[in-house]
């Protein structure tokens, strides 16, 4: 099982690259022949690195780290227990966040949401009580598996989805 599941992330990681490396050899060719000027995928690409420049440029400030870190551990807090949802953790941030700066106050927001969506599943595995309604379908498999003694092997595959999710989402 873990061997066809290597075979297919290789499988649908190798198809990434060799569609990203074909869409910038296309957008490529069309501005070096004239074609293509702000609508070929190496335009597409070009914005993509501009705004994953960006993005670490603005991560490289203390301030924001420490607001995305604690922001994200308030955000599992509010999923994890029940009645406390994601929604509800961005709306009360939302008021705090008046005085910010415009990024800064992204990075808040996105962070408590992300976290609460994530921290639902906590209390979904645990005690099959899920934290929030996207973990909902995380009850069904995790509860049992952590009735077996299995609950740290099933908080552990909800993190890597949810960091895999997560990855994807930013880069999409």
């Amino acid at each position: 099982m873990k061997h066809r599941l290597r075979k297919i992330c290789c499988i649908i990681v190798l198809g990434f690259i060799f569609f990203g490396i074909l869409a910038m050899l296309t957008g490529q060719i069309a501005m070096a022949q004239g074609t293509g000027d702000r609508s070929g995928a190496g335009f597409v690409f070009s914005r993509l690195f501009e705004f994953l420049t960006d993005i670490y440029t603005l991560l490289l400030v203390p301030r924001n780290m420490f607001l995305l870190f604690f922001c994200t551990l308030v955000g599992i807090f509010f999923g994890a227990m029940p009645g406390l949802t994601a929604t509800l953790g961005v709306a009360l941030l939302t008021t705090l966040t008046y005085g910010l700066p415009r990024e800064t106050a992204m990075i808040a927001l996105l962070s408590i949401y992300v976290g609460a969506i994530y921290g639902g599943s906590y209390a979904s595995i645990l005690i099959n009580i899920p934290g929030t309604a996207a973990s909902a379908a995380t009850a069904i498999d995790g509860y049992p598996l952590a009735c077996k003694g299995q609950g740290g092997r099933a908080l552990g595959l909800t993190t890597t989805a949810s960091w895999i999710g997560t990855m994807f989402g930013m880069i999409v």
